[in-house]
């Protein structure tokens, strides 16, 4: 579509000012597809600004610099840029001098820096505290950001200074200050918008483009309406350029009338028009008015009154061998083109009388599907726009209450109305849509479990509703999972109270958090996902299962009630596990008496009987005798689980039954399937993204002590470092000494995207995020809790490394003060992208087995799931369970990305 054509829309809605239509059709041209801004100006006029924009993953280097507290963000206008490499650090007063000189504080500055030291930042803390001066810095960990710097030099027209810090502090020399429109940082993103002006071309530098129209007025009002009317411009123009112009006045008849098929719109008879045979009669008279007068060549857009309910029952009568996917009004058959749009090169058909071109079949251009089917992943490069999670619900019902709503929708910007603890905005891709499924337990759902969100290009999607009725007391959870592309990309959970007398209701919005793919790409969709609800209660609570096959809409099955704790029940089920590795036999030694030998044939089958148990006391009947029906098409498939209870082994899981005849599956879900896990999001909103599809390993680090006496652990180090470090060409960040000291140094500092340990643990549900350790160097201990802070989740959350503690017991989880506690819970929700530990005590030779075969796998870019399937058939070993021991909560289907090039 032409800029004039463009411009001619524009005029059309913002009527007739020219001004505002030329400048919101010059808008259109520069920016494309990326955003325009429509905001206010003080006086009058208007002024256009064409923005060229860039964004990376890298957050304010500390939450000092927020400007609004609620979102931790900060925004700086007219701001300059000074972009360094530096090596070392230098003290405050030499940085704080220094920069007094470099960049007078006049102006607002953003600093973005790899390798700048600690005390430089605190320096600029301290004065934007003080209010001496509006800046942000933006640290990039060491390594990462070479490519970077000159992009961000290049675009804000500077360049990169490169030298040692004390050096260049000490001489007190100037540097070369880019400069930026606006700029806007918050944890783990960057958004940098310069002003190109208007002539200016960047051949050089090939950001994303926007535009920024300030619209002024003589009166606030006029200003207001003028934006009004400029957004309702843009949209229309828009969404003229995605699906064409369809000018009104009955010319979609017009265009219908091209195809044989076009008159059994109509349900009463009369004369076809050149064909001489009986059709039927139109219905609506006025229709036909149209029709004619625009076939006589009238006018283009006739003022013929419809009423709703006639249009509504002229578009529902079919056309037949119209194509049903095709996005177009009123059906028209899939050959045709847009109406008023002719194929390059074409000439003017000569039979066409009217003022409008409508154009045979075999010259128009097939349709574009107006989304993909849910089982098809997007493409890499697809595009993406930023949406947050918004739901609106009473916080208090009454028990007695018939029904109450729970409306969810993907807005452009958080609700400010939010109770909730929020995050950032997040990427998702425009062109398939987001399904959401609700798990309510103790609430009966009047309303389909699962429901499908589109999401507009631009603006907030519409909403959709659930309606609940409560069947019980108390403080409940209610739990939105959403999918896109048939992958789990988040969660969202509201804490409602039903009470036991009438209480006044209002809607409240909650933002818990927002939706988020991986970056780049989506990974192929697992063929199975099953969701583990677990409601607690002083009785024992109760497990709810629901599974969602690819491509298809969820199934729940029967609750199952819990009539004591699953930490009991594990708690018990892991020391049995422990003993079974140690060749004891866990009755026996429960009861105190001498020790009976147990060989391995033993041992092996105690452990299936272990799985058994577990398929029979904790899946339903329905989904036992659903198994049974379909259990050849799900061994060898993939399936990830996401629970939010932290206790159950689900990979010991073993299938049987004995109707309609006696069965039991081979080996366990571990073994039969590519089986993962992952984590729902918490009630205080933390992490749970959805897993990550590719994970990308530039550097590694390798936690190994040297006094860990475990004869395997030196042999894992030296394995790993020469296939990831020398084979792959990856960095190796491991520290000499694995202390408590310098592995947190590594967390801090980033830069990593790989952590392997190869030590001791053991695992506290008392206290699982203190007295929970991985053992380091000299008997240090290392406890989740030591994830936390602005750096380190500022890395888990910007490049989602990955964690692989081979380590007794580490994969276990326990309840904590707010939710699940635990290395898993504590990695995942701070961003992490892969998480693998073993779930009780494993053997030293095994575990080396189980890690040489997994990175081998890995290496070759085997999944995930299957990768570990293939770790655990090579540590496998008669009467030994070390195999079966280890759980990994990541996508089935992700992969590693090794080297330079991820």
């Amino acid at each position: 579509m032409t800029s004039n054509e463009i411009g001619r829309i524009c005029a059309t809605c913002l009527k007739g000012d020219q001004e505002a239509s030329a400048a919101l059709a010059e808008a259109i041209g520069w920016a494309g597809d990326g955003q325009i801004l429509i905001e206010p100006k003080e006086g009058g006029g208007l002024e256009l600004r064409r923005l060229a924009e860039m964004d990376f993953h890298f957050g304010h280097a500390s939450p000092a610099f927020a400007t609004d507290a609620e979102r931790m963000s900060c925004t700086l206008e007219a701001c300059s840029v000074l972009v360094m490499k530096v090596e070392g650090d230098a003290e405050q007063r030499l940085f704080a001098g220094w920069l007094q000189v470099a960049a007078p504080p006049s102006r607002a500055l953003l600093l973005v820096a790899e390798g700048l030291g600690g005390d430089a930042i605190e320096a600029l803390v301290h004065e934007h505290r003080r209010g001496a001066r509006r800046c942000a810095v933006v640290a990039i960990p060491a390594g990462q950001g070479d490519a970077l710097l000159d992009r961000v030099a290049a675009l804000t027209r500077t360049s990169v200074r490169t030298e040692r810090a004390k050096r260049l502090f000490e001489r007190g020399e100037t540097v070369e200050l880019g400069s930026a429109f606006r700029v806007h940082v918050e944890r783990g993103r960057t958004l940098l918008q310069v002003d190109v002006g208007s002539g200016a071309a960047l051949a050089d530098v090939p950001p994303q483009r926007a535009a920024l129209l300030q619209v002024g007025g003589a009166t606030e009002a006029e200003s207001a309406a003028r934006r009004r009317r400029l957004q309702d411009a843009l949209k229309a123009a828009r969404a003229a350029i995605a699906g064409g112009v369809l000018p009104g006045g009955g010319v979609a008849f017009v265009s219908a009338h091209a195809a044989p098929a076009a008159a059994h719109y109509f349900e009463s008879t009369r004369e076809a028009r050149g064909a001489g045979v009986s059709q039927p009669e139109p219905k609506h008279a006025r229709f036909w008015e149209s029709f004619d007068a625009v076939e006589r060549g009238g006018s283009g857009l006739l003022d013929i009154p419809f009423s709703g309910d006639e249009l509504l029952s002229a578009r529902r009568q079919p056309i037949p061998g119209a194509n049903p996917t095709s996005a177009r009004d009123f059906g028209a058959a899939s050959p045709l083109p847009l109406p008023g749009v002719r194929p390059d090169g074409a000439p003017r058909p000569a039979e066409a009388s009217s003022p409008f071109e409508v154009w045979p079949p075999a010259e128009a251009p097939p349709p574009a599907d107006a989304s993909l089917p849910l089982e098809a992943s997007p493409p890499v490069d697809a595009p993406t726009v930023l949406r947050h999670v918004d739901v609106a619900c009473p916080r208090r019902m009454w028990l007695g209450a018939e029904r109450f709503s729970l409306v969810v929708r993907l807005t452009v910007a958080p609700s400010s109305l939010s109770v909730a603890s929020r995050t950032g905005p997040v990427a998702l891709r425009p062109s398939e849509p987001v399904r959401v499924r609700l798990s309510a337990p103790s609430f009966d759902v009047l309303s389909p479990l699962e429901q499908e969100i589109r999401i507009p290009a631009s603006g907030d999607s519409d909403p959709v509703v659930f309606f609940l009725k409560p069947t019980a007391l108390g403080e409940r959870t209610l739990v939105l999972d959403f999918l896109q592309s048939g992958n789990p990309v988040g969660s969202a959970s509201v804490q409602v109270e039903v009470t036991a007398m009438p209480v006044a209701t209002s809607d409240t919005a909650y933002v818990s958090g927002a939706v988020r793919t991986s970056s780049g790409s989506l990974a192929e969709a697992p063929e199975r996902m099953l969701y583990i609800a677990y409601e607690r209660s002083p009785a024992g609570g109760a497990l709810t299962f629901t599974l969602i096959r690819k491509g298809e809409v969820g199934r729940t099955f029967t609750r199952v009630p819990l009539s004591s704790s699953p930490e009991d029940f594990t708690t018990s089920l892991y020391r049995e596990l422990n003993l079974l590795r140690a060749g004891k036999d866990p009755t026996v030694d429960a009861l105190g008496r001498p020790r009976l030998a147990i060989d391995r044939e033993d041992v092996d089958m105690k452990i299936r009987d272990m799985g058994f148990e577990l398929w029979k006391t904790l899946f339903p009947e329905d989904f036992r005798r659903m198994y049974a029906a379909e259990r050849e098409a799900w061994r060898d498939s993939s399936m990830i689980i996401l629970s939010d209870e932290p206790f159950i082994p689900w990979e010991l899981v073993w299938p049987y039954g004995t109707e309609p005849e006696r069965w039991h599956d081979e080996e366990p879900w571990c073994l039969s399937m590519s089986l993962t896990r992952w984590l729902r999001r918490n009630e205080q909103g933390g992490g749970h993204e959805g897993p990550a599809a590719a994970l990308r390993v530039e550097a590694f680090a390798l936690l190994v002590p040297t006094d860990s006496n475990l004869p395997s652990a030196p042999k894992e180090k030296e394995f790993l470092a020469r296939l990831l470090g020398q084979d792959r060409r990856v960095q190796d960040r491991s520290p000499k000494y694995a202390t408590a000291k310098e592995v947190k140094a590594l967390l801090k500092n980033g830069g990593y995207g790989l952590i392997h340990a190869a030590t001791h643990g053991n695992f506290s549900t008392s206290a699982p995020d203190t007295i929970t350790a991985l053992w380091l160097e000299g008997g240090e201990p290392l406890s989740p809790r030591a994830i936390n802070g602005p750096d380190i989740e500022a890395h888990l959350g910007a490049a989602r490394p990955a964690f692989v503690f081979n380590a007794c017991e580490l994969g276990q989880g326990a309840w904590s003060l707010v939710g699940i506690g635990g290395w898993a819970n504590r990695l995942i929700s701070a961003g992490a992208g892969l998480f693998l530990a073993p779930l009780w005590l494993v053997s030293d030779d095994r575990a080396y087995a189980f890690c040489e075969a997994l990175y081998r796998e890995l290496a070759n870019g085997a999944p995930v799931g299957k990768a570990v399937r293939e770790a655990r058939r090579a540590a496998k070993k008669d009467g030994d369970p070390t195999h079966l021991a280890y759980c990994v909560y990541a996508h089935p289907n992700a992969r590693f990305v090794f080297g330079s090039g991820a």
